[in-house]
């Protein structure tokens, strides 16, 4: 897509005069820009060129994408989980001086504890950072560089650099067992990794995770109540307008699928 501004092109019958299927084109998943599909060129690593011949470049490839892949997501760690936690704590620092500015009033003991202790924390804050900066430039040093010198059907060449390949496979080569792989990991990307390209691609696994969350905590705050209210409602409530109006909302409740509900709510 990013050569030639289309993700596919639909192409007659008729007009294929033959079909032909060269035994070192890849298909190439990536975290943007969707698939690249080509044959390897070269493998290069920081300028260098390492390999030409595909055989070599996939057996290069092979050995240093496993690694790249793991940097890439120990830098993703850092700069999401590290760097938010610091954060995270910086936020709770200042709160706490706001809380104590609005309770005690500036300048009261009270407050100047809590701004002792926001800048001790921003301070310890700083220096952490300045340590995660420096890890995670690290990790970008030791994992960019390498990348793959691939050409299209129609002569284009384009350089993917390996951070940003998800996995990348020789489809004309592969057997069965290469074929249940390829399944395989996409499954497992699509069951426990985030979603990616504007939620085209990647997986579901926040959407899973939001879900299951979400039924357990509405089944512990709902289901108490829903009981004792039904056990209200049968044995002790007294006929009237207000039973009656409950009621029948509990019977359009169970007689209507709740995505209307939700779509009425929106």
């Amino acid at each position: 897509f990013d050569l030639t501004g289309e993700h596919f092109r639909w192409v007659d019958d008729s007009a294929i005069k033959r079909e032909s299927y060269p035994e070192w084109a890849l298909v190439v998943e990536r975290m943007s820009w969707g698939r690249f599909y080509g044959t390897p060129k070269a493998f290069v690593s920081r300028g260098q060129i390492l390999a030409t011949q595909p055989e070599s470049i996939w057996q290069l490839y092979l050995r240093y994408h496993p690694d790249v892949r793991r940097l890439v997501k120990k830098r993703r760690n850092l700069e999401v989980h590290r760097i938010g936690s610091v954060n995270r704590n910086l936020e709770r620092a200042r709160l706490a001086v706001r809380a104590a500015e609005l309770d005690y009033g500036l300048s009261s003991p009270q407050w100047l504890k809590a701004e002792e202790q926001f800048k001790h924390t921003k301070s310890l804050a700083e220096d952490e950072l300045a340590r995660i900066y420096a890890e995670i430039e690290d990790v970008k040093r030791a994992s960019d560089g390498f990348g793959l010198v691939m050409v299209t059907s129609s002569g284009q060449e384009k350089t993917i650099p390996l951070v940003e390949i998800v996995r990348a496979y020789p489809a004309n080569r592969l057997n069965l067992i290469g074929r249940a792989g390829v399944y395989v990991s996409r499954t497992v990307e699509f069951l426990t990794g985030a979603p990616r390209e504007a939620n085209s691609e990647g997986g579901v696994f926040p959407a899973i995770f939001g879900t299951v969350v979400m039924t357990l905590l509405m089944s512990f705050a709902v289901v108490p109540f829903g009981v004792m209210a039904a056990l209200y409602l049968h044995e002790y409530a007294k006929a009237g307008p207000m039973v009656s109006a409950i009621r029948i909302a509990v019977n359009n409740l169970a007689g209507v699928p709740s995505i209307v509900f939700g779509v009425f709510g929106l």
